[in-house]
């Protein structure tokens, strides 16, 4: 065999072992169970029920599933490195992964808001001065709202002078007259509800716009997402099923976790609707993703556009 025939094979062959260790990579299940984590927000709670009640069936499906007392907690522990993904809101990834330039992809989304989110006004708001105090969290989904209720126009033309109120305060504010309304949801928005009050606009007027994910990050998903992804579908359909019944166990799990009661449960599941979703066929992100993009540019949060898209697929922008 001559020199070059010789190169050429060993070139062949080196190809031929590069293109199969590959493959081997990207199909060899993680050395550890995918860590993830997330707040008590009534969407993930799926997890956190199928976490207690099948511990085994979880681990199984290597998983390890934390609850954070709150997102910031996530963030933190996202960019040292201790957690492989998160439950998140679409604006609040979006600015995670400005922040720490580390590419997110969505393996789920999770839930929408189908009124779970609302702005609720005193029944006397027309008569007052302007302008109208609102008051809503620091959040970019607080702004957001606003934004789009006076696009609907909501405020019959009166002037609104908007505050930044976390969300134990709502009540009491809203309670005192201290505001006019307030931006807020589930429970506090279900409780505000059952007081002489007016919601006049929420989260069903501007469908599928609210968004809940679960985010991995993209080099995990690029090394182990063939494992993954059939496993996170049969947590999911596990985890429904039994968050669905309502039994007694699981509704005392949410209660625990969220401070609902099972009839603020009820009403709360009423406007939220558990999506699952893990490709755009399922649930289309990309016109979600340009309007929520499009605010965070407008009011700082953003300073350029970020693309994130589901794990399986591409970027949008």
């Amino acid at each position: 065999m001559s020199r070059a025939a010789k190169s050429i094979n060993s070139c062949l062959r080196s190809g031929f072992i590069w293109v199969v260790s590959a493959f081997l990579l990207a199909c060899s299940p993680p050395h550890e169970p995918v860590n993830l984590a997330g707040n008590n927000w009534l969407g993930y709670q799926p997890f956190y029920v199928a976490k207690e009640l099948n511990p085994q069936t979880v681990n199984e499906l290597e998983f390890s599933i934390h609850s954070l007392p709150s997102t910031s907690n996530l963030l933190r522990l996202m960019s040292e490195g201790q957690l492989d993904g998160g439950f998140l809101t679409l604006d609040e990834a979006l600015i995670y992964q400005q922040g720490t330039n580390e590419q997110l992809c969505v393996a789920m989304v999770t839930d929408v808001s189908r009124g779970g989110d609302g702005l609720i006004m005193r029944p006397d708001w027309r008569e007052q001065p302007e302008p109208l105090r609102i008051a809503h969290e620091a959040t970019a989904v607080g702004g957001y709202m606003l934004k789009r209720a006076k696009q609907f126009e909501v405020f019959e033309g009166k002037a609104i002078q908007p505050s930044v109120a976390t969300l134990n305060m709502h009540a009491s504010l809203f309670e005192s007259g201290a505001v006019d309304g307030v931006i807020t949801f589930h429970p506090v928005l279900g409780r505000l509800e059952r007081m002489p009050s007016e919601v006049i606009f929420d989260s069903s007027m501007i469908a599928a716009e609210i968004v809940d994910l679960l985010v991995i990050k993209k080099s995990v998903w690029d090394r182990h997402g063939g494992h993954i992804r059939p496993k996170l579908m049969q947590l999911w359909q596990t985890s429904v099923s039994e968050f669905k019944a309502l039994t007694p166990e699981v509704t005392r799990i949410v209660s625990v976790n969220t401070g609902l009661s099972r009839r603020e449960l009820v009403l709360a599941l009423a406007d939220l609707e558990l999506v699952g979703a893990t490709d755009s066929e399922e649930f289309n992100l990309s016109e979600t993703l340009k309007s929520v993009q499009q605010f965070l540019l407008e009011t700082g949060h953003l300073t350029k556009r970020q693309s994130l898209d589901y794990c399986d697929k591409g970027w949008a922008n």
